[in-house]
């Protein structure tokens, strides 16, 4: 069977007479260890004909004979991009998309994506596409007009879109379709079937197993169709979607109320849907178990005060680093003062903001500066358009990706004469350069990851180790308002460049972190492994440490308290001089990895290992804990 780029498929399974499962050809990431979730029941979907690489519908669902989906048309005897003379609008993915999606722009947008990942969802100014489906193949033959994106469901994700937006409707009758018409109206004659438009992001997301996908859906069917559309968004996105009792159970309490991404996928789900509630189809789930999440009530995000949406985002020019909003009033229409928004979201609250022409006056479509400064304060973008549109401006969709770069520069990295560690320049961008350089630390707050300073003191990267203030370590922006929160810490210092601890040393192009031990509860779990012994007499002072590890191993790292864990590669971490009732409790005590890991620990109680990298276990309340550090070589 002939595949096609960024597309993979699934092939089917007949049980029985009436039921379907689908079976993925991508491997899982490793589940964690408890049960967190309900075994999911086989799906039966309804899609059998006209999506990628299977054959055209004879007669579709609207009687139209050798049907396939939007962007493809009959190639031999199945369902492929269309191809050549065709306007490139109408194909599932296109040229222009390939060569930026293998630009040295789209990997470091990628490697930013991956920083991103380890803090907590709402911590991360996420693209998206406002009314994603609304796409220029909504028009191809069936006079549908107002399009407002030139680009395919599948492209826009090729190019960094994370987070799509549908509308779905249905009347008490019609098909269930994603369309834009008055609420709870049948959508028009050549609406795309929802079906379609899900089976589209699943394919995508199986040929992109490591990434993840928001989907918000605006719930505009008749309430006597919602089992309906809960079924088809189960049958399409069965082993893909986060249930709200999974999500509910890795968040474990309120103080880690969103998660991170990393641990999400570590877990093996790549989709998180939100917006409208969608229970769970039929009948035996668990009671408050569903496909979506409430994000509006329980989990109170996308809004100001909790009064209106943020339909437009501004930042003021006299202070850039105060982020600002104008309030969408629903009787009086937009305000004429902003009001101020905290440039660090707060662990119960997401911020977003899209261009709409239906509601602000001033400009119709999130341009590159909104997109560029909306990273900084970790304000969510929703693009309208991405590229042409029907019946609005167009926007280069490069110019708009390019905006929501905020760490590496223009052509950045480049291993110019080996250059495998990173700095921050006086500019705010990132670049590569040689680790044997001298230059001060990025230190970062413990407490408040909007407080950075540089070491008092410079070094080559690899001379780290302990240099940055008491209550600060050596770090890396994980979001635009750390960078921009650092950045001003450089210009305040004078130098013109500051290291990151961010390295490619190991593998060339596998940038990474550096491990860092907090010796506090997170306010979030984030990509946080909890450090903790029982039997220490010291007045409980070991229970709330734990370790930050980079990227995203955190979820395949144990920590053990009473020995070796089977399976895994451990090393002891112990302190002798910590005594209690005559012995010490720090005799079992082991941090795990894979067997199959390239980390490689050493464990001392006597100051740093010469010739590696080594991050302090430094336990105020705990005198005996003051020359213990784990070291590494680079991974």
């Amino acid at each position: 069977m002939e595949t096609a780029p960024g597309v993979a498929w699934r092939g089917v399974l007949l049980l029985g007479i009436t039921s379907v499962l689908w079976l993925g050809c991508e491997t899982r990431a490793p589940s964690e260890p408890a049960d967190l979730g309900v075994t999911r029941q086989p799906a039966f979907s309804t899609v059998t004909c006209g999506a990628f690489g299977q054959p055209p519908c004879n007669p579709n669902w609207a009687g139209v004979w050798n049907w396939c989906d939007r962007g493809l048309v009959v190639i031999g005897s199945t369902c492929q991009n269309a191809p050549e003379p065709l306007s490139p609008e109408y194909r599932r993915w296109r040229p222009d998309v390939t060569s930026f999606s293998e630009s040295q722009t789209a990997r470091a947008l990628s490697l930013q994506r991956k920083l991103g990942g380890s803090q907590p969802f709402n911590h991360v100014a996420w693209l998206g596409a406002h009314n994603s489906y609304n796409t220029a193949q909504e028009s191809q033959g069936s006079g549908l007009a107002g399009w407002q994106h030139s680009f395919s469901l599948t492209d826009m994700l090729r190019m960094g879109i994370r987070f799509i937006d549908l509308d779905v409707h249905a009347d008490a009758t019609s098909h269930i379709q994603v369309c834009h018409t008055l609420s709870k109206m049948a959508c028009p004659i050549g609406s795309r079937p929802l079906a379609y438009a899900l089976r589209e992001i699943r394919d995508w997301l199986v040929a992109n197993p490591s990434e993840f996908v928001f989907i918000y859906v605006q719930p505009e069917w008749v309430d006597s169709r919602t089992q309906e559309v809960a079924l088809i968004f189960y049958n399409e996105l069965t082993e893909e979607f986060l249930s709200r009792l999974e999500l509910n159970q890795l968040r474990g309490d309120t103080s880690s109320r969103f998660p991170s991404v990393n641990r999400l996928r570590a877990y093996g789900r790549q989709v998180l849907i939100y917006g409208a509630h969608i229970p769970m189809p039929g009948s035996g789930w668990p009671s408050g178990e569903a496909l979506s999440v409430d994000l509006h009530g329980s989990w109170p995000w996308w809004t100001d005060n909790g009064q209106s949406s943020i339909k437009n985002f501004w930042t003021s020019t006299e202070a850039r680093q105060a982020c600002e909003w104008k309030v969408l009033d629903p009787t009086s229409g937009w305000a004429n003062t902003y009001q101020p928004l905290p440039p660090h979201p707060t662990d119960d609250r997401f911020y977003s903001f899209s261009g709409d022409s239906s509601q602000e006056p001033v400009f119709w479509s999130a341009s590159p500066e909104h997109v560029r400064r909306a990273q900084e304060c970790n304000v969510s973008v929703g693009l309208d358009p991405v590229g042409q549109s029907g019946f609005g401006p167009s926007r280069d969709f490069q110019e708009l990706m390019t905006a929501s770069l905020w760490s590496w520069d223009t052509g950045q990295p480049d291993n110019w004469q080996e250059e495998d560690c990173a700095e921050l320049r006086s500019n705010g961008r990132w670049n590569d350069v040689r680790c044997d350089s001298q230059k001060r630390f990025a230190c970062r707050n413990l407490n408040t990851p909007l407080d950075w300073q540089l070491s008092a003191t410079a070094g080559t990267w690899s001379q780290n180790t302990d240099r940055c203030p008491s209550g600060y370590v050596f770090s890396v922006p994980r979001d635009g308002a750390q960078n921009a929160a650092l950045t001003r810490a450089l210009a305040a210092s004078g130098q013109t460049s500051v290291w990151l601890a961010y390295n490619d040393r190991l593998t060339e192009g596998e940038w990474r972190g550096l491990v860092e031990f907090w010796n506090y509860t997170p306010s979030f779990r984030a990509n946080a492994l909890k450090l903790e012994e029982p039997g220490d007499a010291h007045n409980g002072v070991w229970n709330d440490n734990h370790l930050f590890v980079p990227e995203a191993d955190a979820y395949h790292w144990k920590w053990s308290w009473s020995g070796p864990i089977q399976g895994m590669r451990c090393t002891l971490v112990n302190e002798p001089g910590d005594m209690a009732q005559g012995y010490s409790p720090w005799y079992d005590n082991h941090l795990c990895v894979p067997s199959s890991s390239p980390v490689h620990f050493t464990w001392s109680y006597q100051g740093p290992v010469a010739g590696k990298t080594c991050v302090r276990f430094l336990e105020g309340g705990d005198p005996t804990w003051n020359d213990n550090y784990l070291c590494y070589r680079d991974f």
